[in-house]
């Protein structure tokens, strides 16, 4: 079989196709995962005009960010969904679950400091909004629990200045992203391998944690 310019020549089955380079399949799956983002985005704000300006979403390097920002979600210190909020995150849970890979919930929030009978820091309430918005997943049985991961920032990775209302909004924000994570397992396999060697070599080492 002779390969060129991109097609794959068999002489004695008289065949000729043309297989795409590798480059151009990374082109359309990267399109393709564009034009998803924008169609949800558009879908969303269609039906749910009151979210406009707080619903974002994004695609890049073939993951897809969806971001609610400012009280879209939750109320002031509070990790409890709005219930008005609640057919926005189904529709994006439906829109999760026709897809392949890993969910990953993040909370973050401004710089105003926060002291309340349930959260004690900016930290605590971002890690509870995360949470929030993973068990409502998990609940409705829209998203498989073993799909997802969640995580909490406070106001340490603020994507706007937080001198201004409006920046303070911009950082208040629940971003849900698809993506693709490495196996658990083939880590865990990795990282005692890892270990071991490095244990044998080295052994006055003190064990990894």
């Amino acid at each position: 079989m002779e390969k060129e310019e991109g097609r794959y020549r068999s002489e004695s089955q008289g065949f000729s196709g043309y297989a795409p380079p590798f480059s151009e399949k990374i082109d359309d799956s990267v399109r393709n995962t564009e034009e998803e983002a924008r169609d949800l985005e558009q879908e969303i704000k269609d039906e749910f005009k009151s979210i406009r300006d707080n619903l974002h979403v994004k695609a890049k390097d073939g993951d897809i960010r969806i971001s609610l920002t400012g009280g879209s979600t939750f109320d002031s210190g509070s990790a409890e969904i709005k219930p008005e909020t609640a057919p926005i995150l189904e529709k994006i849970a439906g829109f999760l679950n026709q897809r392949e890979g890993e969910v990953v919930i993040a909370g973050h929030t401004d710089n105003v400091p926060i002291s309340n009978s349930i959260f004690k820091s900016n930290l605590e309430l971002s890690v509870g909004r995360s949470a929030a918005v993973a068990q409502f997943f998990i609940s409705r049985g829209s998203v498989d629990a073993g799909r997802i991961a969640t995580m909490g920032f406070g106001e340490h990775r603020p994507i706007a200045a937080n001198d201004t209302p409006d920046g303070r909004e911009n950082n208040r924000r629940v971003e849900i992203v698809l993506t693709k994570l490495p196996d658990p397992s083939k880590l865990t396999r990795e990282s005692q391998k890892d270990e071991s060697n490095w244990n044998t070599s080295s052994p006055h080492a003190p064990p990894l944690q």
